[in-house]
């Protein structure tokens, strides 16, 4: 792994908080089979499909995101982030799911998707304000 591939990495986390409202008006309008498919999983297949045909979402891409979803933000949890706290559940899916498909495309190693992931959270703290400024999750689907 070298400096600038993380650096790229991160610009392309970057890249999704300016595309935010867009990408979750997109994962409304995802159909799926998947009863557990919620808008948190949509905005995740959304991310995947940046960089992996959606096709290849699988069930296992699906419970890594609902376990680190529950693990790390959990509604009672999100609260703290204010007014659409709920934002941050998003952004964090899109983000991992945006990993998940570098990541199934041979992109990025273990070790860069690791380290990309735990810039998550501090991404979201960077624009907080910007993730949070309108409420996105106003249904289910």
């Amino acid at each position: 792994m070298n400096q600038g591939d993380l650096v790229s990495i991160i610009k392309g986390l970057e890249q999704l908080v300016d595309l935010f409202e867009r990408d979750v008006s997109i994962a409304k309008s995802l159909e799926s089979s998947n009863p557990e498919d919620d808008l948190a999983i949509n905005a995740a297949i959304v991310g995947f499909s940046y960089n992996s045909e959606t096709q290849e979402w699988a069930k296992g891409h699906y419970d890594f995101v609902a376990r680190r979803i529950v693990d790390d933000y959990r509604d009672d949890e999100i609260a703290e982030y204010g007014d659409h706290g709920e934002n941050v559940k998003l952004f964090f899916a899109l983000a991992l799911g945006y990993l998940l498909g570098k990541y199934q495309k041979g992109h990025i190693s273990d070790v860069e998707f690791s380290i990309a992931e735990r810039q998550i959270p501090a991404l979201i703290m960077l624009h907080l304000s910007s993730i949070t400024a309108k409420q996105l999750w106003n249904s289910l689907r």
